[in-house]
């Protein structure tokens, strides 16, 4: 098969030959004007049988935009309307200009920046490593990521070398899947057909205050779950659990004319009867059709339901992602290699088991003098006794969507029945809090491995969640509250993680602005990023106590804690099979509410460790810094570095000193360099790091987290273009769009707003190519031919817009105490007014800066932005209703 421009003397074309053992068929619909090649290959016509699009094309040299994007947006068509599958795209492409080793993009031609766009929309990878005498990749192989591949230099080549392209082997190779069956008991109670107005009767006769007399706490919880199962078992009807291989849209008719199909095809091949094989078509032309109509049923019912139950929309995403929790079928450690489903837990068990600290008691006389003043000084902690009213308020407020823990009673059971529940949970609540004593049988947790990354078969590449029994979240969420208002008055400022009114955008914009006015003075400065082994898992448990008695928790609210803490245990479960139980060593409860809240509590007062530098916290992830003048400011850094070893030390806390590291951020051309080292171990030093989710550059540029985010959002916007075509509304489709793409654009985007054109323009291009789609997709790309028309038939506002609303939306919160930082609220200057009535004046007063970077800093950006439109709205009178559409008719009205 072959394809060049006619008028060409040499050079140039597409030539494809292909072995007859292989079935292949050239589609000349697909190609363009470019010089290409569009073929469906099959390696056989069983139902076994893989097919692979492969596309060989020749892009002349100069590639020019025009040229470049005309072949772009073919591809883009076959993909979004044919249904391709596997794909393979080689050839030819004369990009030179692309490093693929380094992923600068937002410096490369427009021509590159739409080329690697268009790869990471479509989630192609580019597979080629081999470049040409002059180090370039003009060659390139990209593929789906269905597909893997071999590439090296091949030793024969079919005509005379090029040096500039040579001649490549490649291997493509189809990735299998084995995945490890389920192991299902043969029924299940179906709690949503159960008659609970029975069962409450039957519960509101157990519910004497008697039931409990003379018992102590655990004794109630075990009389409780006898009298709630007994009633389970007796009222709750049976459902047959069976594994459903049919998607859900499918009805009993296709699954019979499916049915039927298949014994045809076996009859056909059996005795190769014409009329078997004439009947076969017409069986399976009748499934395509009633296929098509009960999947476009499916599709307009979510759509339908869109605002009563998204989770049908959300379900359907998820499914067309492959967002799927079956496991590899052989699996493991490193040591014993395994296909069972109940060893692989138990190796899944015994690796979540390494993660925790033997349970030794620890000798707290080491702690630092700062804990020491606290301890005489702290107010105690009370908790009030639980009322039933507000045990049932929360009883009733669960989401009864959610699955069921380790004792089997699923959160839908509970809200139905919070009336009958409430009074002997009250009673267990109060007893429990009274006596200090937290029931053993809500210490269990069941644990379902999650994969990261890396190879899934690798049972180290996984990371455990926990579930735990909804009664003991119930407790813990009355609990809490009184224990995060306790706690804030010892919470260090620094700490962003898990604190109310406080985010990871508080985070960065504190350390940003920082950063900032240290760069825009002429300074550098060094930050050092510490990185904990299993923190949240780590925790010791006497320490853990002890500091809890310095905050003010004694009494039997300490025993209670200690309790809490102390003798849990967890199983894995997999596939439906579960290991045994193992015993939780050290550690705050994951899952749990108060969790998060006690490992605040645990590390707060590692901020006494740093007399010489500023710290940053969210929650384990800690990150410090100070500017450097002199090698006297990295020694005063590196001795707080040695400080912060010492309450590692002290602690039982692990640093994993490999992925500690250490950032000198400056636009200075000579810097100060100093080996900072943890022990005898040298940090790294690295030029960009991903902190938080953004990723930061030494010279503060972002210009590394914009391609990376243009990136990422590409990739999803593909997924979405691919997968939301057959919805009928756009409205469903923006849905999609805001949540899995627009909110990768945007995240911390009052951090890192770009001001370049060329950067707002890369940003705003993925927006672009999604309203195009919607034009397409309702026919009216010829009526809506601008960007701006379009935003405004289907009322989406761009992202510069978005990007302002967003800056003055924050410091709307700031201001008004919506956000709680009083360091953040300290870098703004506020403009009094001299008289009143008042005059017309700017509420802020922008600091002054040297540099464009000074400027474009977030605190000098946030208080011009709200300046450009004080005329409109008062940002300390204003409802927030009221600001934010005042605020959004000023920017719509100033485009």
């Amino acid at each position: 098969m072959r394809s060049s421009f006619v008028d060409k003397k040499d050079g140039g074309g597409v030539l494809v030959a292909i072995t007859k053992k292989l079935i292949s068929k050239r589609v000349t619909q697909w190609e363009s004007n470019n010089e290409c090649l569009w073929i469906i290959i099959k390696n056989g016509l069983s139902e076994a049988s893989r097919q692979m699009v492969l596309c060989a094309i020749y892009l002349p040299p100069p590639v020019h935009l025009l040229s470049l994007e005309h072949f772009i947006d073919n591809c883009n068509y076959v993909f979004e309307n044919c249904n391709v599958g596997d794909v393979v795209l080689i050839g030819d492409f004369n990009l030179g200009a692309i490093n693929w080793d380094r992923g600068q993009h937002s410096t490369l031609p427009s021509t590159c920046q739409s080329f690697l766009d268009f790869i990471d929309m479509n989630k192609l990878t580019q597979q080629n490593v081999i470049k040409n005498p002059s180090g370039r990749l003009l060659d390139l192989v990209l593929t789906s990521e269905a597909l893997s591949s071999h590439i090296c230099e091949a030793s024969n080549s079919l005509s005379d070398i090029d040096k500039l392209h040579p001649p490549l082997d490649i291997n493509i190779y189809f990735k299998k899947e084995y995945k490890l069956p389920y192991n299902s008991s043969n029924t299940r109670p179906n709690f949503y057909r159960a008659d609970y107005s029975r069962i409450i009767e039957l519960l509101e006769e157990q519910n004497r205050e008697s039931l409990f007399a003379g018992l102590d706490v655990n004794e109630m919880v075990n009389v409780f779950y006898d009298v709630v199962h007994g009633i389970i078992r007796e009222c709750i009807p049976l459902l047959k659990s069976k594994s459903n291989k049919y998607p859900q849209w499918f009805n009993k008719e296709i699954i019979r004319c499916l049915k039927e199909k298949n014994n045809l095809r076996r009859r056909y091949k059996k005795y190769n009867n014409p009329m078997d094989h004439l009947q076969l078509k017409l069986v399976g032309r009748r499934c395509q059709k009633l296929a098509a109509t009960l999947y476009n049923t499916y599709l307009e019912h979510i759509e339908e339901k869109i605002k009563e139950n998204p989770k049908l929309l959300w379900t359907h995403i998820r499914n067309k992602r492959g967002g799927t929790s079956a496991y590899p079928k052989i699996m493991t450690d490193g040591l014993t290699v395994s296909s069972d489903s109940v060893e692989i837990s138990s190796l899944f068990a015994n690796y979540f088991c390494s993660m925790y600290s033997p349970n030794l008691e620890k000798d707290v006389t080491c702690l630092n003098n700062y804990l020491n003043s606290l301890r005489n000084n702290s107010q105690l902690l009370v908790i009030p006794t639980i009322a039933q009213e507000i045990v049932q308020i929360k009883l009733e407020g669960i989401d009864s969507r959610k699955s069921a823990g380790p004792d089997g009673i699923p959160p839908i059971f509970i809200h139905s029945c919070a009336s009958a529940l409430a009074l002997p949970l009250t009673l267990i609540f109060n007893s429990s809090l009274s006596s200090g004593i937290f029931p053993t049988a809500w210490k269990t947790a069941r644990v379902v491995p999650i994969h990261k990354s890396g190879n899934d078969d690798l049972i180290a590449n996984y990371r455990p969640i926990s579930i735990l029994s909804t009664f003991a979240k119930i407790f813990e969420s009355l609990v809490c509250p009184y224990v995060q208002h306790h706690l804030k008055l010892y919470l260090s400022e620094d700490q962003h993680g898990f604190v109310g009114r406080r985010s990871t955008t508080t985070n960065l914009l504190g350390f940003t602005e920082s950063l900032v006015q240290s760069i825009d003075s002429g300074e550098q400065y060094d930050v050092i990023y510490t990185d904990f082994t299993k923190a949240f898992d780590k925790v010791s448990h006497s320490l853990l106590t002890y500091k809890m008695s310095v905050y003010g928790i004694e009494g039997p609210l300490l025993a209670w804690f200690n309790s809490y803490l102390s003798d849990r245990s967890f199983s894995v479960v997999l596939n439906g099979s579960q290991s045994k139980e193992y015993p939780i060593t050290s550690g705050v409860p994951q899952g749990s509410h108060l969790g998060p809240v006690l490992f605040n509590l645990f590390i707060n007062d590692v901020v006494s460790s740093f007399l010489f530098s500023r710290v940053f916290m969210y929650a384990d992830d800690l990150k410090f810094a100070r500017v450097i003048k002199c090698d006297h400011d990295a020694e005063l850094l590196q001795s707080d570095l040695d400080r912060f070893i010492k309450w590692c030390e002290s602690n039982k806390m692990h640093l994993n000193t490999k992925k500690c590291i250490h950032v000198k951020f400056s636009r200075k051309l000579r810097t100060i360099n100093f080996n900072y080292h943890i022990g005898e171990e040298l940090l790294k030093e690295v030029e960009t790091v991903r902190d938080l989710g953004v990723i930061f550059d030494k010279k503060v540029t972002f210009i590394p987290h914009i391609d990376s985010i243009v990136g990422s959002a590409a990739r999803a916007l593909g997924f979405v273009i691919r997968n939301v075509r057959s919805f009928r509304h756009a409205s469903t489709k923006t849905v999609v769009y805001n949540s899995l793409v627009r909110s990768i654009l945007e995240y911390c985007s009052v951090v890192w707003r770009p001001h370049y054109a060329t950067h707002c323009l890369r940003l705003e291009r993925i927006q672009k190519r999604f309203l195009w789609h919607l034009a397409y997709s309702v026919g009216k790309t010829s009526q809506l031919r601008s960007y701006e028309s379009r935003l405004k038939y289907f009322n989406i506002n761009s992202l510069a817009l978005r990007r302002d609303l967003i800056d003055l939306l924050f410091l709307y919160k700031l201001i008004r105490g919506k956000i709680d930082s009083a360091c953040l609220l300290g870098l703004f200057r506020f403009r009094a007014p001299s008289r009143i009535p008042r005059a017309t004046i700017t509420p802020l007063c922008p600091p002054l800066r040297k540099t464009v970077l000074g400027s474009y800093s977030p605190v000098c950006r946030l208080c011009k932005v709200l300046n450009s439109c004080s005329d409109v709205v008062d940002i300390n009178f204003d409802s927030y209703p009221k600001f934010y559409g005042a605020v959004l008719k000023y920017l719509k009205s100033n485009l």
